[in-house]
């Protein structure tokens, strides 16, 4: 299971330091420090590299590294120094880090809130005797699971082979569901190709990093249709039929350019750059809406339990 965005960006963000530091790379995982990552991963990548493995491989092996990162890194190596690698990981990583940041936090409080309302309104219930201990903590574990089960449940709509397709018709969620994907393969190909990694090699490694099952597929017939002599522009014209998962139509056009003038790692990064500007403006749309929906709820809840508990019911 890859790394969160966080972790991930502060561990290339500290390995492209010590790569320009000059530290040796098996010294180097030494000193990497990562909250969420045991130090016994960290030290043995480097017990690996100093039996000879390449940094990629042994990173890898202890699942601290995805395929694509590996890949990215060796051709870099390969190239004379995984540093700039390094530091476009780190800088992609470290902004969709900033995105989940900005959503999270915005929904702390109305969290709060919520769970809040759920300990008081059966306060009344439970002082008069109508409602049992036992019932009165499943009241509040019960909305808990059932958020859990929501949470997993929307996991399984990104990933699932059955769901993805589903996940995609709704509305406005699949269409920067769609976004995401399509950005996440356009980002992974430009780090690939700029790196040196050759066309027909990147291409099945950026598809891997689509999480959609179903846009998958669709970008896995890219290869075959250039590998019969077509440029990346008019394959992807011609295999992406549903506009939708190419995230914006633009992209074709934009590639077309670099294509013609041997720019095209450099066009890429200024597509996925665009698309994360306009993925950031969505889900930060979607955090200033979602708190007042929540608190909405909220304020429901608290004088449902008002109502039907009889806090407003008039005394004799």
């Amino acid at each position: 299971m890859a790394l969160p965005f966080a972790v991930r960006a502060d561990m290339f963000a500290q390995l492209a330091a010590m790569e320009r530091a000059g530290l040796p790379a098996a010294q180097a995982w030494k000193l990497l420090k990562l909250p969420a990552v045991a130090p016994a991963r960290l030290l043995s990548v480097a017990a690996l590299i100093q039996r000879g493995r390449s940094p990629d491989i042994a990173a890898q092996n202890a699942q601290l590294f995805t395929p694509m990162e590996a890949n990215l890194v060796r051709a870099a190596m390969a190239a004379g120094s995984p540093e700039h690698a390094y530091r476009r990981l780190a800088d992609a990583y470290s902004e969709r880090a900033n995105q989940q940041g900005k959503v999270r936090s915005r929904m702390v409080l109305p969290a709060a809130a919520f769970f809040l309302s759920l300990a008081i309104a059966p306060v009344p219930e439970l002082v008069a005797g109508t409602m049992t201990a036992g019932a009165y903590l499943w009241h509040l574990v019960e909305p808990v699971l059932a958020i859990l089960a929501l949470t997993k449940l929307g996991r399984h709509l990104k990933t699932s082979e059955y769901a993805g397709p589903r996940a995609l018709k709704i509305p406005l969620y699949g269409a920067a569901l769609a976004r995401e994907n399509a950005r996440n393969f356009y980002e992974s190909l430009a780090l690939l190709l700029e790196a040196g990694v050759a066309m027909f090699e990147a291409l099945p490694i950026a598809v891997s990093t689509i999480e959609n099952t179903t846009i998958q597929k669709a970008y896995s017939r890219i290869k075959p249709c250039m590998q019969r002599g077509e440029p990346l522009s008019i394959a992807l014209a011609q295999e992406i039929s549903e506009p939708m998962y190419l995230g914006d139509s633009g992209v074709i056009e934009l590639i077309a350019t670099g294509e013609a003038s041997g720019t095209l790692p450099e066009m890429l990064f200024r597509h996925a750059n665009e698309e994360a500007r306009k993925l950031s403006h969505f889900w930060t749309q979607v955090a200033d809406w979602v708190p007042r929906i929540a608190y909405l709820v909220v304020v429901c809840l608290i004088a449902h339990g008002l109502l039907v508990g009889g806090g407003l019911a008039p005394t004799n």
